[in-house]
C-alpha cells in the first residue's frame, strides 16, 4: 500500500464509520504513524507504507471511535506536544484560555494545579515563565506518570513536582501558593450518559464527573484554596456553566475578579482573588 493508497483507504473507512472529518483524520493518522509531516507524504505518494497491517489497526481503532489522540499517543496544547495514553483525560483546546488568563495575572513564583492529568496546564504555564515552581496533584498514578514524562520531554523536570493527592489533601502545612489553577470535573452525574460515545467508552469518567450537581469539585477547590492560597493570591478555574459562576460569586473568602468567554460565547474561565 502506497502513501496515496493508504490515505484514500483510511478516509473511506473513517467515512463509513461516521467520522466527521475523515480526510483530515486520515492525514493525521498516517503522519503520526510514519512520524513525518503531510508534505513528505504528498511529495512521495508512491512510497510504500511500512508495516501496513499495523496502520490498518490504527484506522480500525479510530473507526471504533477511539479518540485520535490516544491512537497517536500525543496531543497538541498551547504550542507544546504532550504525551497522552488511555486512562488519562485528553486536554481540550478551550482550556488554553485558562493558561492565557493565568499568564496575564501571574504574580509570585509558586503554582498549584489541581487534577493535573497529563500536566498540560501546569507545564504550559511554567514553560512561559522563568523562576516559577509548580506542583501538580492527581489521584491517578497513571496520569502522574505521564505528567512526569511530559515535564522531562519539555525540559521542566526541575521546576515541576507531581504528587499523588485527592484534590490537594495532605499539602496543608507543607506548601503555600501564589496561584492555583484547575480544570475540575464539572459534568453532573445524571448528564454523563448524554456525552459522546467517544468520551464514555474511552476517557476516564472520574475526570469528568462533578457530583450530582456538577459543583462538587468547585466546592472542594474553594475549601483547599482557603488553606493553600496566600492572601491576594489568584485562583483560576475552567467553568462548567452558569451555576458555577453563581456559586463562585457567593464565596466569602474569594472575590470574583473576571470571567472570560470562549470563542463560542460560553463563559469559560473565572479568575478569583483570595481576600
Amino acid at each position: 500500500m502506497t502513501f496515496s493508497e493508504a490515505l484514500s483507504w483510511a478516509q473511506s473507512r473513517l467515512e463509513s464509520a461516521g467520522i466527521r472529518y475523515s480526510k483530515r483524520e486520515s492525514e493525521l493518522l498516517l503522519t503520526a504513524f510514519l512520524k513525518n509531516d503531510i508534505s513528505e507524504i504528498l511529495l512521495n505518494p508512491n512510497k510504500e507504507v511500512p508495516d501496513e497491517h499495523e496502520f490498518k489497526k490504527w484506522v480500525a481503532r479510530r473507526s471504533c471511535k477511539e479518540p485520535l489522540q490516544y491512537i497517536m499517543g500525543y496531543v497538541d496544547f498551547y504550542g507544546f506536544t504532550f504525551k497522552i495514553e488511555r486512562g488519562v483525560f485528553i486536554p481540550r483546546p478551550e482550556t488554553e484560555l485558562l493558561v492565557e488568563e493565568a499568564l496575564k495575572v501571574l504574580r509570585g513564583n509558586t503554582l498549584l494545579d489541581l487534577g493535573t492529568g497529563c500536566g498540560n496546564i501546569l507545564l504550559s504555564i511554567l514553560a512561559n515563565t522563568s523562576g516559577m515552581f509548580g506542583v501538580g496533584v492527581d489521584i491517578s498514578k497513571k496520569a502522574l506518570d505521564i505528567a512526569r514524562q511530559n515535564a522531562e520531554r519539555i525540559g521542566l523536570k526541575e521546576r515541576a513536582l507531581f504528587l499523588e493527592s485527592d484534590w490537594g489533601e495532605g499539602l496543608d502545612g507543607w506548601f503555600s501558593f501564589d496561584l492555583i489553577v484547575s480544570n475540575p470535573p464539572y459534568i453532573p452525574k445524571p448528564d454523563i450518559r448524554t456525552l459522546d460515545s467517544e468520551i464514555i467508552l474511552y476517557e476516564p469518567l472520574d475526570a469528568l464527573m462533578g457530583g450530582e450537581d456538577g459543583l462538587l469539585f468547585y466546592r472542594r477547590t474553594i475549601e483547599i484554596a482557603k488553606k493553600l492560597l496566600r492572601k491576594e493570591g489568584k485562583l483560576i478555574l475552567e467553568l462548567g456553566g452558569k451555576a458555577v459562576i453563581d456559586f463562585l460569586s457567593k464565596t466569602s473568602s474569594f472575590e470574583l475578579v473576571s470571567v472570560r468567554k470562549d470563542y463560542s460565547g460560553n463563559e469559560r474561565v473565572a479568575v478569583l482573588q483570595r481576600r
